[in-house]
């Protein structure tokens, strides 16, 4: 190595000069299996390279990526671009942790803590009936994660039992954000034309066996929204049945159907629920006062979370 030209003899190395990664174009990621996919998008689980050389120990991610007939779509980039900007400063044990927004030989996409578990769709597939009073602990959880996005005006825009996943170390983790949008605010920028990009790109937006009647007539989410869609999905998770026998709130609505009485929800419980599924979005109640109705749980749901 040659002298410094301050005189100073060789120049002092770090402690870690001689052990960085390589860099360069190298590539990045090995896709190694498709965990799932939507209307925009796929989610990998990936080897990171760059993790790897550095000797980490959790050196796999989920990576979401456009599919392929999005790659070069500007308007998708976009609204993936978004999505990770929406998560991205959100630090809650109920929240997927997004890491970094990478561009990619094959593409846009964005790379976040991989789970370990399944969601609460692929639970329920394989119980014949409700959680029963481990369900409560779930809702508690779902309650509290949604009371955090709201608090910071984000609007989660498709609460569904395939976007709650049942994690290790008793997580209930909320994803797929492939459809929120930050609630408009006195002094806070509203993220609106992300709505009317999934609109060009003719994006499903949301369940319709869980949606709220305005969000079926309107296609616009909503904080009430989400509490309803929540509470539907809830209902589900815990009585074991859909609280409008597998009709949409609009048919329901019309129909003048009313949620079956509780099995194992406790007065004070049922009503919340009911509440929150009212077909009036401003009768609702919010997720911190719908929390405090199911904070009692004590870990109940962990026997759920055995390899399936």
């Amino acid at each position: 190595m040659k002298k410094s030209k301050r005189g100073q003899g060789k120049p002092k190395k770090s402690a870690r000069s001689a052990e960085l990664p390589p860099r360069g174009d190298e590539k990045r990621f090995v896709l190694e299996k498709l965990l799932g996919y939507g209307g925009m998008c796929e989610v990998y689980e990936a080897l990171d390279l760059q993790r790897l050389s550095w000797n980490d120990r959790s050196p796999r991610v989920a990576l979401k990526r456009l599919l392929p007939k999005f790659v070069g779509n500007n308007q998708a980039k976009l609204a993936l671009a978004q999505e990770y900007f929406t998560l991205r400063n959100l630090s809650h044990e109920g929240v997927v942790r997004a890491y970094d927004l990478h561009e990619e030989e094959w593409g846009l996409c964005y790379s976040m803590e991989i789970l370990e578990g399944a969601t609460l769709y692929q639970k329920q597939a394989r119980m014949h009936g409700g959680f029963g009073r481990q369900g409560i602990d779930i809702a508690d959880k779902v309650f509290a994660s949604l009371a955090y996005l709201h608090g910071h005006g984000i609007i989660h825009g498709d609460m569904k039992p395939a976007n709650i996943f049942l994690a290790a170390q008793n997580r209930v983790v909320l994803f797929d954000f492939s459809v929120s949008q930050m609630e408009a605010r006195p002094g806070r920028a509203s993220s609106g034309i992300t709505q009317g990009l999934r609109n060009i790109l003719k994006i499903q937006a949301y369940s319709a066996r869980h949606a709220s009647p305005e969000r079926i007539a309107s296609g616009e989410p909503s904080l009430a929204d989400d509490i309803f869609s929540a509470c539907c999905t809830l209902f589900e998770c815990i009585e074991g049945a859909h609280p409008f026998n597998n009709r949409t709130a609009q048919e329901a609505m019309e129909q003048r159907i009313a949620p079956a009485g509780p099995v194992v929800l406790s007065r004070r419980q049922w009503r919340a629920l009911i509440q929150g599924l009212s077909f009036d979005p401003d009768k609702r109640p919010d997720a911190v006062w719908l929390r405090s109705a199911f904070s009692s749980g004590s870990g109940l749901f962990t026997r759920l979370l055995s390899p399936f």
